[in-house]
């Protein structure tokens, strides 16, 4: 009796520590499983966070022709790519030119980035600027070119990063991107290839609520390209507006400091015609798309946009939308202009090191 009864103890002791050690197995399983859960869900959060940080890759796609804030934006972007904001992986034109390219090399060689890819214009809108001339005398001998639309989608199929892309002029590469097809860079067509490659599409244009504006009808196919956008772009897509860069000047600080005319930016605005820089559409594009809107002090209001045959645009605030009107935050219009007209001093000897307000800016 006494050799069954230890013998008893000695099973359920067993059987006890079996049952015990088989329930801890399980819970060392199961936080196994979780840890490997929140482990895997902080590397996609880190991963994520290090795909959205600086620098920003980028491309812009520009008129360079139809006013000279064009060349402003040239500078803002080439000045934040310095500073490592953005990674400047292409510019683009919209439109055609005798020397067009070259100018636009210029201005970008004389910054340091005359090796950046130039995109040729998709459609045949012919142009002249007084500035070209200026402009190509800083131009490499050679430089490389491709057509934009293969460019933009070598870019975005390359890239492993979200790209910005900005336009400061005419959407008609935008609206032939997102109609592309399939190619050797990408076995996606332009929809799925930007819904997929491209973080945000930023735009010089719109009057808010109502009005016209020279990017949405000043050249043929311009109304249609606008439209085009709008109804195909799968990503968040940005207008930033008349007003949020109509109020204030860029470039009027360095044509006041280069005495001079020392500065390829100086020498454009003068070629143009102006002494005290030029309304800032196009470079505070150029900022709102590389810095966002919090660092940019402006808000995006979403909105329905549509164009009329004749160019009129109209956005009407909606609940909600892929698409947004980009408005000045503030009405301090000195903040703006500031911040603007020092990023045109970067790389230069009249470069401001602080925060602090140039006299006269």
């Amino acid at each position: 009796m006494l050799v069954a009864w230890i013998l008893s103890i000695i099973l359920n002791l067993s059987s006890s520590i079996t049952t015990q050690t088989v329930e801890d197995y399980h819970k060392y399983l199961e936080f196994q499983e979780r840890y490997e859960q929140v482990k895997q869900e902080e590397d996609e959060r880190l991963y994520q966070k290090k795909l959205y940080e600086p620098p920003i890759p980028f491309i812009l796609d520009m008129d360079f022709s139809t006013d000279v804030d064009d060349v402003c934006a040239v500078r803002v972007a080439t000045s934040l790519a310095k500073l490592g904001q953005i990674d400047l992986k292409a510019v683009g034109l919209c439109t055609r030119g005798e020397n067009n390219l070259s100018a636009l090399n210029g201005m970008l060689n004389q910054a340091g980035y005359g090796d950046v890819p130039l995109g040729r214009s998709f459609a045949f809108i012919e142009d002249t600027s007084e500035y070209w001339g200026t402009l190509s005398a800083y131009a490499r001998a050679d430089f490389p070119i491709e057509e934009s639309v293969s460019l933009y989608r070598r870019i975005l199929s390359e890239s492993e990063k979200p790209v910005v892309l900005c336009t400061t002029g005419y959407l008609q590469n935008i609206s032939a991107l997102l109609q592309s097809q399939p190619d050797g860079y990408s076995d996606k067509n332009g929809v799925d290839l930007v819904r997929e490659k491209c973080r945000g599409i930023y735009v010089t244009g719109g009057s808010y609520p109502t009005g016209f504006d020279n990017n949405f009808f000043a050249s043929y196919g311009a109304v249609d390209a606008v439209q085009t956008v709008v109804n195909l772009c799968p990503v968040d897509l940005y207008f930033v507006t008349q007003t949020a860069g109509g109020a204030f000047t860029c470039g009027d600080l360095i044509q006041k400091l280069d005495t001079g005319m020392e500065d390829p930016l100086t020498r454009a605005l003068s070629a143009w015609g102006t002494g005290v820089g030029r309304h800032a559409w196009d470079p505070e594009a150029v900022y709102v798309a590389s810095v966002g809107l919090e660092q940019s002090k402006t808000i995006a209001v979403p909105v329905q946009c549509t164009i009329e045959g004749n160019g009129r645009n109209t956005f009407t605030v909606v609940e909600s939308s892929n698409v947004y009107a980009v408005l000045r935050e503030s009405e301090d219009l000195n903040w703006y202009k500031t911040t603007l007209n020092n990023l045109t001093l970067v790389g230069t000897k009249w470069e401001i090191k602080d925060d602090t307000e140039t006299e006269g800016s």
